[in-house]
């Protein structure tokens, strides 16, 4: 079966893989950065299966116009109401019953999945309902098991409860509790998943909000069967047991195959960051990694730090840049013996 393990924090382990020398480029929006150190090991494509930022699509139009998601039930649209970043769009999915959602199949993934997103819920005016945030299966709208989702509960009487459920294995209907999420804010998510082998219990589940670790399995039995793997995600879902409409919101979505990755973070040391930015990938080597610098919620002038993510998950040192300079600052990078263990947000 599977050991169910459920961790508050963040616990440290040393880096000793990778090291950031140097970083080249205008530390401003969308603008290409290049990262140089060494260790950076391998990544089959450097881009990411999606990076969506949703500014693209018209506000009011269906999300699937834009001709990458699909949609069922109520069709999620692009929205500029709640902005995480002035003057930005974002997805709106009102959840009014079984299937309200956007969702892609097909997405290529094998094994491993890393998605990173910011999301915001209202409360339904409801005293009690189930909500469903997000979903991995092996294919939608009609859910092809495995799969995983992400339910938060409102009781009467006002406790609230949260879990990251596992469904159609011989894991079926277990879970592993998590916090629930701040309402009407954004908040920042991100989720490693190992599929594991076929029939062993070894796949692992590891979920990040705001940087801090809330939940994590390890020795999950997902995969049944050859070609039976996730490989579709979807946002949005459910509303239900009580409840009847409340929207939610998705907005810097990124997905991709590897865990390898480079983030933005407001601390040298990965594991005591509070707030970081996924950056979307353009190149990939061992020693040079290219990104489109995405600044987030980062404000000019303010001192950040880039990591790069290994494809086990675990960071670098953080090299510092000052948001809006054209290079780095002319300082060292620290000394960090606290960076991280697998993973993070």
């Amino acid at each position: 079966m599977f050991k169910l393990l459920l961790l508050l924090t963040l616990v440290p382990c040393v880096a000793f893989g990778q090291s950031v020398t140097g970083v080249s480029g205008t530390i401003s929006n969308d603008e290409a950065v290049t990262i140089t150190g060494s260790g950076f090991g391998t990544k089959s494509t450097a881009a990411p299966l999606r990076w969506d930022t949703f500014e693209d699509g018209t506000v009011g139009a269906d999300i699937s116009s834009q001709g990458y998601w699909s949609d069922d039930g109520e069709p999620p649209t692009f929205s500029n109401t709640n902005q995480r970043l002035g003057g930005s769009n974002n997805a709106l999915v009102v959840l009014a019953g079984v299937q309200d959602m956007f969702y892609k199949n097909n997405l290529n993934i094998t094994n491993r999945i890393l998605l990173d997103f910011w999301f915001r819920v209202e409360e339904a005016p409801e005293v009690e309902y189930q909500l469903k945030l997000w979903g991995a299966a092996q294919s939608y709208p009609s859910t092809v098991t495995p799969a995983i989702g992400d339910f938060l509960w409102e009781r009467s009487g006002g406790s609230k409860s949260r879990y990251i459920q596992i469904y159609g294995t011989d894991s079926s209907d277990a879970t592993d509790y998590t916090s629930w999420p701040t309402s009407d804010t954004w908040t920042h998510l991100c989720v490693e998943i190992d599929q594991g082998t076929v029939g062993g219990d070894d796949a692992i589940i590891t979920t990040f909000e705001n940087c801090v670790r809330n939940s994590r399995w390890i020795d999950a039995n997902l995969i049944q069967d050859t070609g039976d793997n996730m490989d579709s995600v979807k946002f949005g879902w459910y509303l239900g047991n009580g409840g009847s409409t409340t929207n939610t919101q998705f907005d810097d979505v990124y997905i991709d195959n590897s865990w390898a990755r480079v983030e933005l973070g407001d601390n040298a040391a990965y594991a005591s960051c509070t707030h970081r930015e996924i950056q979307p990938i353009t190149s990939w080597s061992t020693t040079s990694v290219g990104v489109d610098l995405n600044t987030g919620s980062f404000s000019t002038d303010d001192t950040a730090y880039l990591f790069v993510v290994d494809s086990d998950g675990t960071a670098s040192a953080g090299y510092p840049v000052i948001i809006g300079g054209e290079t780095t600052p002319g300082v060292t990078p620290p000394a960090v013996t606290d960076l991280t263990a697998t993973g993070g947000n």
